[in-house]
């Protein structure tokens, strides 16, 4: 976001980046998880659903484990989720689920269950909650190579990108994801991330940095006037 702010004409030296924070939950082994993707977010185009949904076909083309399912979580009275229940009546593809809105808790309860959460957007983010909702949980992130995303994921080891709309990249992501990384290894990664880099404590820290620098400025102006 600060990046496209200075692309806009803004000046970089008048701004300040503060991340989200999120709350650490309470891990889940893996052991006793579900072969089990999930997404968690708006049920709109622009978030990459259908591209998702055509990634997992791709990937059961491909030979997936027929265990792994998919479940999205969000409303359905959306254009998007109408486009999306269309498709699969259309063509059903196995494994897929679409639960609708669902209340915090079973949001956690859902991604703690899952071996992996997508976040697939196509347009740029501003550190969408579902991301770190994930990292809370101790669970890997696949997600577009785009924006914020990028940022939150790329060289962190929490989890794994993919060219934002490429369905076939997405797909070899989620193949490779689940026969080829140590996903445990990579939830433990995502929840030090979420408690360290995302953590409370840190957010206030950043806050009153920002207040006192204002201050301080504010300060030095008023001494440059007298």
């Amino acid at each position: 976001m600060a990046q496209k702010m200075v692309e806009g004409g803004l000046p970089a030296g008048k701004l300040g980046h503060i991340p989200t924070f999120v709350r650490p939950r309470t891990p889940r082994p893996f052991a006793e998880r579900r072969r089990r993707i999930c997404y968690v977010g708006r049920m709109e185009r622009i978030k990459g659903i259908e591209v998702l949904l055509d990634a997992f076909e791709i990937a059961r083309r491909q030979g997936l484990d027929d265990e792994v399912e998919l479940v999205f979580a969000g409303n359905l009275d959306t254009p998007g989720a109408a486009a999306l229940r269309a498709r699969l009546r259309a063509r059903s593809v196995p494994g897929v689920r679409l639960v609708g809105q669902i209340d915090e808790a079973a949001v956690i309860d859902l991604i703690l269950s899952c071996l992996l959460s997508v976040v697939p957007s196509l347009w740029y983010e501003n550190t969408p909650n579902s991301l770190l909702e994930s990292l809370a949980c101790g669970t890997p992130v696949i997600a577009s190579d785009l924006g914020s995303m990028r940022e939150v994921v790329a060289g962190t080891g929490v989890g794994l990108l993919f060219r934002p709309g490429d369905a076939d990249a997405l797909a070899d992501t989620l193949q490779h994801a689940l026969t080829a990384v140590d996903l445990e290894e990579m939830g433990r990664d995502a929840y030090a991330q979420a408690c360290g880099r995302y953590g409370v404590a840190l957010h206030v820290d950043r806050l009153e940095g920002v207040l006192a620098d204002v201050q301080d400025r504010r300060r030095g102006d008023a001494g440059s006037v007298s």
